[in-house]
């Protein structure tokens, strides 16, 4: 599974990631769209590259915003294409676990 980062993971994550051997971490610096949109599963952020992949014949399945907001997110385009969202709303002690969550 290909994953485009569009921001930067601490040490430990990036090792955790990269130490499971199902993964491949493509950092935003050595992103070539030309060569490797069409190879990615996986978006972490949002920003021109992520765009770029859209605009293609791509295999994106999964983005993960790094925002609570989505709205400048193209929703339209991710439902039709089954592309799941998440987004990185925040979580305070007053919210129990019997809250229920609404899909944006």
């Amino acid at each position: 599974m290909n994953i485009l980062t569009l921001f930067s993971l601490n040490g430990e994550d990036s090792a955790t990631v990269n130490a499971d051997g199902r993964f491949t971490m493509i950092p935003a610096a050595a992103f070539d769209v030309n060569r490797q949109a069409a190879s990615i599963d996986v978006i972490l952020g949002w920003g021109s590259a992520a765009s770029q992949i859209l605009n293609r014949t791509n295999r994106v399945r999964f983005i993960q915003a790094m925002s609570a907001g989505v709205d400048y997110l193209p929703l339209r385009q991710l439902a039709q294409e089954h592309i799941l969202l998440a987004n990185t709303s925040e979580f305070t002690p007053s919210q129990s676990p019997s809250t229920s969550w609404a899909a944006s």
